[in-house]
């Protein structure tokens, strides 16, 4: 519900997302149910939303480079390029 408050909580929703994102890192088995909660924050029209959004779907994918699927999935719009050894 922060994310989706259009007209405050700027503060909040960074929050939100980073809380999101650890839970994934956490535990990578809750990513079908909160990958698209971030994909909301992705697809923000705000900037700093948006920002938050790519920020925690980049930290998710470096902590759990098995994830980069789903990511795909859920973010075709995303392009994703494939992390070193």
């Amino acid at each position: 519900s922060v994310l989706l408050g259009v007209h405050r909580g700027g503060r909040q929703k960074a929050k939100a997302v980073q809380q999101i994102a650890h839970a994934i890192v956490e535990n990578p088995a809750r990513v079908e149910s909160l990958l698209p909660v971030l994909a909301v924050a992705v697809r923000s029209v705000r900037g700093p939303e948006a920002r938050a959004g790519l920020a925690a779907v980049v930290r998710v994918v470096e902590a759990q480079p098995q994830l980069a699927e789903a990511v795909r999935r859920l973010l075709p719009e995303l392009k994703l390029a494939e992390l070193a050894a």
